[in-house]
């Protein structure tokens, strides 16, 4: 399998396409740099808070949704390119 490397600035989060439902395996491995502070909320919380709050849930799901479609396009290339790092 080929990889793909992204840096993701401070304050990045990950998991918002399976908590939507948009993903059926894991799209990324995080690998931390520096010192890194991971913060964690169950899916239950998360779904509270997101109840609470319909214009974020909204956000939230777009930005899942158009991280999927590059996800599937990265992975489509990765059938025909090789391995290039990608910096976001």
């Amino acid at each position: 399998a080929m990889a793909r490397t992204a840096c993701s600035p401070e304050g990045a989060f990950f998991g918002e396409m399976s908590f939507f439902g948009l993903a059926t395996k894991r799209s990324a491995t995080v690998i931390t740099t520096t010192y890194s502070e991971l913060s964690w909320i169950s899916y239950q919380d998360f779904s509270e808070v997101l109840d609470g709050d319909i214009d974020l849930r909204r956000r939230m799901f777009d930005f899942a949704k158009l991280r999927q479609e590059v996800y599937q396009i990265d992975q489509a290339e990765l059938e025909v390119s090789p391995p290039r790092h990608l910096h976001l």
